[in-house]
């Protein structure tokens, strides 16, 4: 299945703005996020089709992966 990754304010800068995927069926968010090969400790708070995601969200064909920032502060 091909699925669409952006990357978001400060984690854009890793590497292209979006990216797409060749994964195969029944993978999960987290899945994606290894495939990427981000610096370790790099985070980020997966929405998948404009909603909240987490690691074991399943994926499919055409989804759009959207990774934003964690942000600290007040």
């Amino acid at each position: 299945m091909l699925i669409a990754v952006r990357c978001f304010g400060s984690l854009a800068g890793l590497g292209p703005d979006r990216v797409e995927l060749n994964l195969p069926e029944g993978a999960t968010v987290a899945d994606a996020l290894a495939a990427l090969n981000l610096p370790a400790g790099t985070q980020a708070m997966p929405m998948l089709d404009g909603g909240p995601a987490g690691p074991g969200t399943a994926l499919e064909d055409g989804a759009v992966l959207d990774l934003l920032p964690i942000v600290d502060g007040g």
